[in-house]
């Protein structure tokens, strides 16, 4: 399976922030993604 930086955040905008204030990246809970090792981690 190949999946892009694009349909992780995509998929992440869909989850609401546990805040109420939207979803978890724009809320800024989320900053960004890093990829090493062929996995990918969240940047918080």
């Amino acid at each position: 399976m190949n999946i892009s930086v694009t349909d992780v955040r995509a998929a992440l905008e869909q989850l609401d922030d546990p805040d109420g204030s939207g979803d978890i990246v724009s809320s800024g809970r989320v900053k960004g993604l890093s990829c090493a090792d062929g996995r990918v981690g969240f940047v918080i």
